[in-house]
């Protein structure tokens, strides 16, 4: 076995990953404020507008697209 590997496996260097690695704000349960419904739809109107709006410029400007340069 390599040399290293011991080390690896020794519980210090275990423990000291697995704390670097947890975080107290990534919680998978459910959330402890509810979003109302009325802030859900607006936020979702906002970033639906912002993914329509480029294609919505693009489409608006396709005669510029098409014209040969003079």
């Amino acid at each position: 076995m390599l040399p290293q590997a011991g080390k690896l496996l020794q519980s210090g260097t275990v423990s000291a990953v697995a704390k670097r690695a947890y975080s107290p704000f990534l919680v998978s349960s459910l959330p402890r404020v509810r979003v109302s419904l009325p802030e859900k739809v607006v936020h979702g109107l906002i970033i639906g507008a912002g993914i329509l709006a480029t294609p919505a410029i693009v489409l608006s400007n396709a005669k510029h697209y098409k014209q040969p340069k003079e």
